[in-house]
């Protein structure tokens, strides 16, 4: 049995940032939790300053929910995260619109 929420975790190498694999592993990662996973929501949580990763997400239909003080160790220091979610209803809703209209 699965949560009824997932949390997906992405790393690029610095030379491939910048050619849409981060965009398309989510797209791939959220289409495949929802079609073979009964869950009602995917989550992530990335560092405020990385903007193309909060794009990547808000191109695959997240949306910003919240901002997490202090929740990430990083370099010495704790350091705020900003939270991203999309739910079942959401995704399914977007697909149909993709349907309908492709891109």
């Amino acid at each position: 049995m699965f949560p009824s929420a997932g949390t997906p975790r992405l790393a690029r190498a610095p030379e491939e940032r910048g050619k849409g694999y981060a965009t398309e592993a989510v797209r791939i990662i959220v289409d495949y939790l929802f079609l073979s996973h009964d869950i009602v929501r995917i989550q992530a949580e990335i560092h405020p300053e990385n903007t193309a990763h909060q794009r990547a997400l808000e191109s695959n239909g997240f949306t910003h929910e919240a901002i997490i003080r202090k929740s990430l160790f990083s370099r010495g220091a704790w350091r705020d995260s900003v939270l991203y979610n999309i739910l079942r209803e959401d995704w399914e809703k977007r697909e149909t619109e993709v349907i309908r209209n492709p891109p």
